[in-house]
């Protein structure tokens, strides 16, 4: 398929529809690194469908109009990094084309209260109304079958998650994990901004918190009082640090097998954000199926894969038959039963 560059919605529409496939949508607000790469080129590799990349720079996102002027804005490079990680079409509309004045088709939306209450939500007021509003415009416009999307906003794409969800959209999300640069600082677009001593700021951050993650899987908890002072001996500007359940931002609880450790610091002008997951238990993956359907061999597969105990629970089952038969065992005597069970 030719690439192509589409400006206007009218484009977009005749566009789409001479295709003959279904269209992997990752949307970006441009100024594409690494990360957007990863999102560009596993879409590529996931599928025969068509890619699109829309770069647009959504001005309901910032608070700040100065924010807003300051963002980096590269568009020949970001054509360049798009085609050439696999985008087969690339949307650049203007502001007017997606926000045209007395459009009644325009749906400003809010976004889910109880998701944005917490974290970036609390300090950036109206950001993923904002958020919600234009993905929803774009998903109406483009109609994709998959949306890829970074887990790097991981409370952005919870968000999104749950307004696809309400508004009963046929359409898959599918996220990566948060791709990092060579010091181990997730990447963003902002990272432009940043001089070395503000970088190494960030490092020590996301150190602390892979640190945390490690010290987790030992002790069991997590002590944020502790990790905020050792931020704040190094002079970081923290604006939170946070220990959450991961789906829904509400306080951690003990019983949480996987939980998450979240944090947002100011280096200079620059808002970073970063996170990490933590487990109490290696997770439990449960595969059933027909007989005959490959559940042993893909599960033992998985298994191998993720360094996981495989437990077959069939043969378990078979074995306990054969001993009850070559013991004699009558089932329905319950003590004798449970016994044999043990």
């Amino acid at each position: 398929m030719k690439n192509v560059i589409i400006r206007k919605t009218e484009e977009l529409e005749n566009w789409r529809r001479n295709l003959r496939g279904e269209i992997n949508f990752i949307p970006t607000m441009g100024n594409l690194h690494d990360g957007h790469k990863k999102l560009i080129s596993t879409a590529k590799n996931s599928n025969f469908n068509i890619n699109l990349v829309s770069i647009f720079i959504n001005p309901l996102q910032f608070e700040n109009k100065d924010d807003l002027e300051d963002y980096p804005k590269t568009i020949d490079n970001d054509i360049k990094i798009a085609f050439s990680n696999g985008a087969d079409a690339i949307f650049i509309p203007s502001t007017i084309d997606i926000y045209p004045l007395n459009d009644k088709n325009i749906f400003y939306l809010k976004a889910s209260e109880e998701l944005s209450s917490a974290l970036c939500g609390l300090r950036r007021p109206g950001h993923f109304d904002g958020v919600c509003t234009v993905v929803y415009r774009l998903l109406n416009l483009v109609k994709p079958k998959n949306l890829y999307l970074g887990e790097k906003d991981w409370q952005q794409l919870l968000i999104l998650k749950n307004l696809i969800a309400v508004k009963k959209l046929n359409i898959d999300i599918k996220s990566i994990p948060t791709h990092r640069d060579f010091d181990g600082i997730p990447l963003s677009s902002r990272n432009i901004h940043l001089s070395k001593s503000e970088r190494k700021l960030i490092r020590f951050f996301s150190n602390e918190l892979f640190l945390a993650k490690k010290n987790f899987k030992i002790e069991k908890k997590i002590n944020l009082k502790k990790i905020i002072k050792k931020l704040q001996s190094k002079k970081i500007s923290i604006e939170y640090l946070e220990h959450l359940h991961p789906h829904t931002l509400q306080k951690a609880r003990l019983e949480d097998n996987i939980s998450l450790l979240a944090g947002a610091i100011r280096c200079g002008e620059t808002r970073l954000i970063d996170h990490v997951f933590l487990m109490k238990r290696r997770p439990i993956i449960a595969i059933d199926g027909p007989a005959g359907s490959g559940k042993s061999t893909v599960t033992k597969l998985i298994a191998k894969k993720l360094k996981l105990l495989y437990l077959d629970t069939g043969a378990m089952y078979r074995a306990l038959s054969w001993l009850m038969i070559k013991e004699n065992i009558d089932y329905k005597k319950e003590k004798k039963l449970q016994n044999i069970l043990k």
